[in-house]
């Protein structure tokens, strides 16, 4: 009896508490199983809300990621969209102790003669005192001004009482613009006879240092080196002058620089061809960036009918679009670009580049390079507006617009209306969705919530009533036997 009245009073205690569960201690029924059950079951709308908004996360990830793609491919694009920008050029100098050289577009190919009769050089002058100045740090003892004027500019006096050498040095360095001043030792350790140098910061003639020092200084100045011009002849035409080593703005799209001066009619020959290799690349760079694409693509556009589990592009007509439209620009290549030239070039095949079966391109290397180095131009007509006015048009120049549009969009050419990229409205679109899932699993589990609430409420009274029946069926049982 003990027993029975001790389950009694638990169930009685259960029913006003809903955090405590006794789950089939009067019934016998696994009440909390079947609370499970019921709960589970009612969670099937979170659940599949749950895995929709994993899969949109996924795909959200997985657009972003196609979109930097389709960003590389853009910029590979926009180095071959100009006859000029897509070619690669080399400067070679057959003495590059001379000379050395670089070129870019709109450099022209061809050899070049040049001659160097003189380089430019910097203005430079020492000071120094009739008796040597052997400790720097002294106070030279003078009066007056040193006047120092840089490039024909007004001179600026330098005070030099109360100065040792080093704080003359230091007062110029703060004062006059374009002069760099230090102190030197011209002697030995043992005998030592410092001086101060001023030199100038730019080469070329107009660039002198003048100085004006008053009798009351104790000190002289003597010129190491005149400012002077770079002096060259280039292709029979004479007396060239620059005042820097370092030419950019005589042959076009050329920079050279001069470093010695040449012997008596020995000219160096600085000689600008296409830089094959240089074309090459950028083509292929091209060709990367599209099959980073498609790989990318192809490995999220899967099926497994064993295990019915498909990839995230698998059905999506975004990604598959992009893909479709690339492939056509592409493959169309000799069709649809107009060629201003003879058209040797009229095909991505025509150079060596083929489409593989799962919709990659793989080049040909030696075919590449022998259409590239017997007509750089017709080659590059095929992905380049060829005059630069925008009267054709190539592949590169599709590609490059249709990546933008792709992604973050752009002005419509025919309209000239702004349009949303493609994968930004669809990202855009997801992140809606995703919102709105989000809802839908947050009101689902309130109602989840309350709803397991009120089912551990129901069978915790059901395990009362069910403790208080049993008790009576005891106590009946012991009073009739």
């Amino acid at each position: 009896m003990a027993t029975v009245n001790s389950i009694s009073s638990f169930s009685s205690s259960s029913s006003g508490s809903a955090g405590i569960n006794f789950s089939g201690i009067a019934s016998g029924i696994d009440t909390q199983a079947i609370i499970d059950a019921l709960t589970k079951l009612e969670a099937r709308p979170i659940d599949a809300a749950q895995q929709k908004q994993d899969l949109l996360t996924k795909l959200q990830g997985q657009i972003g990621q196609l979109s930097t793609k389709l960003t590389a491919l853009q910029t590979a694009a926009g180095k071959l969209t100009t006859i000029a920008s897509g070619t690669a050029l080399s400067a070679t100098s057959s003495d590059t102790t001379i000379l050395t050289a670089s070129a870019a577009a709109p450099a022209t190919v061809g050899p070049h003669s040049i001659e160097v009769t003189q380089l430019a050089q910097a203005s430079s002058a020492y000071l120094s005192a009739v008796a040597k100045i052997t400790d720097p740090a002294a106070a030279l003892g003078g009066t007056g001004n040193i006047n120092i004027s840089y490039s024909g500019g007004t001179a600026v006096p330098i005070d030099v009482a109360n100065r040792s050498l080093n704080d003359i040095a230091q007062a110029i360095n703060d004062n006059v613009a374009g002069v760099n001043a230090s102190v030197v030792n011209a002697g030995t350790s043992a005998n030592a006879d410092y001086r101060l140098v001023v030199t100038g910061e730019d080469t070329g003639a107009s660039h002198g240092l003048t100085f004006t020092i008053d009798s009351t200084v104790g000190l002289g100045s003597t010129t190491v080196s005149g400012a002077q011009n770079a002096k060259f002849n280039v292709d029979g035409i004479t007396g060239i002058q620059r005042e820097s080593n370092t030419v950019s703005d005589y042959l076009n799209g050329v920079t050279f620089t001069l470093t010695s001066t040449t012997q008596a009619n020995k000219p160096v020959t600085l000689t600008i061809s296409t830089d094959v290799t240089g074309v090459k690349n950028k083509i292929k760079d091209l060709v990367n960036a599209y099959n980073d694409i498609v790989n990318y693509y192809n490995s999220n556009n899967t099926y497994n009918s064993a295990t019915k589990v498909a990839g995230t592009f698998f059905g999506d007509n975004s990604t598959g679009s992009i893909i479709t439209n690339l492939r056509s620009m592409l493959f169309h290549g000799g069709s649809n670009y107009v060629q201003q030239n003879s058209g040797t070039y009229g095909s991505l095949s025509a150079l060596g580049i083929s489409f593989q079966s799962d919709g990659t391109l793989q080049v040909d290397d030696s075919k590449l390079t022998t259409a590239v180095g017997e007509n750089t131009t017709s080659v590059l007509d095929l992905f380049a507006d060829s005059d630069g006015g925008g009267s054709d048009t190539g592949i590169a120049i599709e590609i490059r617009k249709f990546a933008q549009f792709a992604t973050t969009g752009g002005k419509d050419d025919a309209t000239g209306a702004s349009v949303v990229g493609l994968l930004s409205a669809k990202t855009d679109s997801i992140k809606t969705q995703i919102a709105s899932l989000q809802k839908t699993i947050d009101n689902g589990q309130a109602h989840l919530d309350s709803y397991t609430q009120q089912l551990k409420e129901k069978y915790a009274k059901f395990e009362e009533v069910m403790g208080q029946l049993k008790q009576q069926q005891a106590t009946l049982a012991a009073k009739f036997g």
